[in-house]
Order: C-alpha cells, then sequence, then structure tokens
C-alpha cells in the first residue's frame, strides 16, 4: 500500500495545477492506498530564519503549520508537489515549504540521521509561458528537495500556455494524463514494495 502525500503549491486554490494534481491522486489512490493533502494557500507557514537550530538538534523551532506537514512528509511513500511557474520559478507559498525542509536536510548531512523509509517525489507544474527554460529552475529545485527528505525524484509532468484556469477546459486531456501518471507511479511503487526507482540530482546538477 502506497502513502501519497499531494502538496498543492499554488497560492491560489481551483487553478490548473490544483486540478491536475487531484487528478493525479485519483489516479494514485486506485492502488488503495490513502492519500493525503497540504494546501500551501491555507497553511500558516512562516519562511525558514535561517537560525540553523535544526542543525544542532534536529528540529525547527517555528512552531507553525510545517510542524504537521513535517509528519506527513515523514509518512509518505510519494509526494507529489504541483505548482504554477512564477517569473520561471516557484510560487513563494511552496518555496516557504521547501525551504523549511532545511530540516530535514541538517537531519541527513549534519547529524548524520537517515529518514526511516525511502519515498519517491514528483513535480507537476504549468506556466502560461512557452518558454524552451521555462520548467529548469523549478525542475532542480524539487529534485533537492526530494534529495533532503531521502526521496527519489521520478520525474515532472509539464505544461506550457497554461495561464488562466479555463485553459485547462481546453485540454481535457491534460487531466487524463495526469490521472494515468498516478496511477502508473503509485502501481509501480507498490509493486516494488514502496522503493522508489530513479535518480538523484545529477553530477552536472550539482555542480550549479
Amino acid at each position: 500500500m502506497v502513502h501519497v502525500l499531494g502538496i498543492f503549491g499554488s497560492p491560489r486554490r481551483g487553478g490548473n495545477t490544483d486540478r491536475l494534481l487531484e487528478s493525479f491522486l485519483a489516479g494514485a489512490g486506485e492502488s488503495g492506498g490513502p492519500c493525503s493533502r497540504v494546501l500551501v494557500a491555507e497553511e500558516s507557514l512562516a519562511p525558514c530564519s535561517g537560525c540553523r537550530r535544526c542543525e544542532t538538534d534536529g528540529r525547527c523551532v517555528i512552531e507553525d503549520g510545517m510542524q504537521r506537514v513535517y509528519g506527513l512528509i515523514e509518512e509518505a511513500d510519494l509526494i507529489a508537489l504541483a505548482a504554477p511557474i512564477y517569473f520561471y520559478g516557484l510560487p513563494a507559498q511552496a518555496k516557504a515549504l521547501i525551504d523549511r525542509s532545511q530540516m530535514f536536510w541538517a537531519r541527513k548531512h549534519r547529524l548524520g540521521l537517515r529518514a526511516r523509509k525511502r519515498r519517491a517525489g514528483y513535480l507537476i507544474a504549468a506556466g502560461g509561458s512557452k518558454g524552451k527554460r521555462l520548467f529548469d529552475c523549478v525542475e532542480l529545485t524539487t529534485r533537492y528537495f526530494c534529495d533532503a527528505i531521502d526521496a527519489d525524484y521520478l520525474g515532472a509532468l509539464t505544461f506550457r500556455s497554461l495561464d488562466r484556469p479555463e485553459d485547462l477546459d481546453r485540454h481535457p486531456e491534460y487531466l487524463d494524463q495526469a490521472r494515468r501518471e498516478g496511477r502508473r507511479i503509485a502501481a509501480g511503487l507498490a509493486d516494488a514494495g514502496g522503493t522508489p526507482r530513479a535518480g538523484r540530482p545529477t553530477e552536472e546538477e550539482k555542480g550549479l
């Protein structure tokens, strides 16, 4: 059974990436496992203060909604992050969640503490531009987020020229594609006993 966590990374509910992630979770849920959700637009998540306390005791001292999110991340077998593109990057709310995951990085790289289990990560992103490198920054950030939380990055589902909510209505096949991906990935993880099967940041990316 695969426990899936969907992170809705848009500051506005009901947009394109929210709908795509819901379809992805619907497909993943067909594996029979539970699906949890984090709605960054409705969470109280302060930005990382850079205090570095997590490097000494392995926990974040900021007491807010992120404390609940930490538990959801630790329980998940598959984490799917969905977000629109803002200035070729993640929205501030989603980036705050990722920055606050510095706690996991500190546990792993400063304190030598590994996660109780490995997990998988996946990205869903949509943007209004047709730019060739529209998703480069978001995908690299997601790769390093996955690395910090001991998740193998399994890939991304990305869509250009999706700006207004009604744009997705003209492409129902995108929702079908997201559902199929959720079903495929969750079924693959279930067949593999929950063990992810794909990569870390590449050597080229580590040099960026």
